[in-house]
């Protein structure tokens, strides 16, 4: 029940309309911008550029533990990520540079809700390798 809750609120966040932006970010290589504007608008394009099962993880709060739960996101349950939106400063990204890896981190100012994806480049192309969100 928890994680049909966490995808609807995830859906209802990328289903907004995002804050247009420059998604010019320093230090991430230039064909990863490309490629990041077009994962987040073209959905066939997203699903191929994805490794499936994605790993992951699920972070919930239970009687005031934090309980981490591996998970293995499947093509058939994906649901397209949208491209970032703020909702008026509530929630800021980050990105982080590890080695050939893009970590990009997102999060509520009072740190309810966070997730993290991480891209590599595999061969000519980038592609979503991890997938980990807390609610």
């Amino acid at each position: 029940m928890r994680i049909t809750l966490f995808f609807m609120a995830l859906t209802l966040l990328g289903a907004c309309k995002s804050k247009e932006k420059d998604n010019h970010v320093a230090g991430l290589p230039a064909d990863f911008e490309v490629f990041f504007q077009k994962f987040h608008t073209d959905s066939v394009y997203q699903m191929e550029h994805i490794i499936f099962p994605l790993e992951g993880h699920i972070r919930v709060m239970e009687n005031q533990l934090e309980i981490i739960n591996p998970i293995k996101w499947e093509k058939e349950d994906w649901i397209m990520h949208k491209p970032f939106n703020d909702h008026g400063g509530t929630f800021e990204q980050k990105y982080l540079m590890t080695g050939d890896i893009v970590v990009e981190k997102i999060r509520d100012k009072s740190d309810f809700f966070k997730m993290e994806r991480r891209f590599a480049k595999l061969g000519e192309d980038w592609t979503l390798i991890y997938y980990g969100a807390n609610n």
